[in-house]
């Protein structure tokens, strides 16, 4: 009977949480995963403002080794990682902190399994443009783009 009171006092308690103390609380986990989520966007539209003023095939380039990225990894990369978010808030709330860490431990090790499938097109990617008929200038200034931004990527699934 006394386990069952103790029980109904922490349901109590949390349902008497503050709004502003659950939005600080909130806050305080979340603020470096929303300072990232904004800084992709801004370093995009830096690379597109600085690109734009030299030569519209850098534009081009960019535009495309962009999209590719977008499109072929972090699209997959994400969506795949996003997966393991409700098995891992299922095992905290029922309070097995255990089966949280080999759900992340699980979920890093194949997200990095999924990062190299993903990326060996990304190695090849020139041929790939050339063969779908885009200029060669503009390949090759996407391939830059490509190769140079895909080893970053493996961090952010």
């Amino acid at each position: 009977m006394l386990d069952k009171a103790e029980h109904e006092d922490e349901n109590s308690i949390d349902k008497k949480l503050p709004f502003k103390t659950a939005l600080k609380t909130v806050l305080g986990l979340a603020y470096m995963p929303i300072i990232a989520f904004m800084c992709h966007p801004i370093y995009s539209l830096v690379n597109a403002a600085v690109l734009g003023r030299d030569s519209s095939e850098q534009l081009g380039g960019f535009g495309l080794g962009s999209l590719t990225l977008g499109i072929c990894v972090i699209s997959i990369s994400y969506s795949f990682t996003c997966g393991s978010s409700t098995l891992i808030s299922q095992a905290y709330g029922q309070k097995d902190y255990e089966l949280c860490a080999v759900y992340r431990n699980r979920q890093i090790l194949l997200s990095a399994i999924q990062y190299c499938i993903v990326a060996i097109p990304m190695l090849f990617v020139e041929k790939i443009y050339i063969a779908i008929g885009q200029d060669p200038a503009i390949a090759a200034y996407a391939t830059q783009y490509v190769h140079i931004t895909l080893p970053a990527l493996f961090f952010y699934g």
